[in-house]
C-alpha cells in the first residue's frame, strides 16, 4: 500500500525573486523510477528519512 503526503508553501518575501515555490511530500512504497522533464528550473531535494539516488541518462550515479 502506498502512502502519499504532500505541502506546499509560499516562500518568504524576501526570497521569492530566487524561488518560486517550496514543496515537500513523503512517499512510502517499494522502490520506483522518477524521470524528471528537462525544465529551465533547479530543483533541489534535501531528504531527512533514506537517501535518495539519482543517476544520469549514462547510468553514472552522483
Amino acid at each position: 500500500m502506498t502512502e502519499t503526503q504532500f505541502v506546499k508553501a509560499t516562500p518568504p518575501p524576501r526570497l521569492r525573486p530566487l524561488i518560486s515555490d517550496i514543496s515537500g511530500y513523503r512517499v512510502r512504497s517499494a522502490p520506483g523510477v522518477h524521470r524528471g522533464l528537462p525544465s529551465r528550473s533547479l530543483i533541489v531535494i534535501i531528504t531527512l528519512d533514506e537517501t535518495v539516488d539519482v543517476t544520469f541518462d549514462s547510468g553514472d550515479r552522483c
